[in-house]
């Protein structure tokens, strides 16, 4: 049910960046988050066996500071947010957010020379969009994200692959699940691919 959802998240940052066209902050910062993870994946002293756990938090760390995994969520459910008590928001933004930052760790660790440039950026508003294309082998992937002003920081909120939007997506089998099952039923669903993605990362080679 959430595998298309999954395999859009799974292409948020690859790491190797190329050249801006422009410069914006809110480029500019994205950038500084693809650069901290490059330093990360690229870490001589986190490449050992024991120290797995050491560099996977460390790339959580950097997601964390740069994506709004709460705003994210919030969108996602659309107006089945507001009928949520606190307890039920908190477990939701919770599980959404491990289900994006377990799916992304299972990609990045598995990286093979792809890089990202930066193509274009435009405002809309108080939002920003910067536009980028993934270059694999001689395929050329679009990559878009959208951005927000929280304090001094730009804050991704969405992540646009091929045209197909993250939000927009989970939003859709958002919907569906919960009228048909409820909003315990998509908590069942999403906890269960957690725990899958848990599974499978434990499983996964060392870097």
């Amino acid at each position: 049910m959430l595998k298309r959802a999954i395999w859009i998240v799974m292409f948020l940052v690859f790491p190797f960046v190329g050249k801006s066209v422009l410069a914006s902050d809110a480029q500019d910062q994205l950038k500084v988050s693809m650069d901290k993870l490059i330093a990360v994946l690229q870490d001589e002293s986190l490449k050992a066996p024991e120290k797995k756990e050491a560099r996977r938090a460390k790339i959580f760390a950097v997601l964390e500071a740069r994506f709004d995994f709460e705003q994210m969520g919030k969108w996602a459910l659309g107006a089945n947010w507001k009928g949520l008590s606190q307890q039920e928001s908190e477990e939701f933004v919770k599980t959404f957010s491990e289900l994006i930052e377990k799916s992304y760790i299972l990609k990045i660790e598995r990286y093979s020379n792809e890089k990202i440039d930066f193509k274009d950026e435009r405002t809309k508003g108080k939002y920003y969009y910067v536009y980028t294309e993934i270059i694999s082998g001689d395929k050329a992937i679009p990559v878009n994200y959208s951005l927000y002003p929280k304090g001094d920081q730009w804050l991704v909120y969405d992540v646009i692959i091929e045209g197909v939007s993250l939000v927009k997506n989970y939003r859709t089998q958002f919907d569906e699940i919960i009228r048909k099952e409820k909003f315990s039923g998509l908590m069942d669903k999403l906890k269960k691919q957690v725990n899958d993605l848990e599974s499978e990362m434990q499983k996964a080679p060392e870097a």
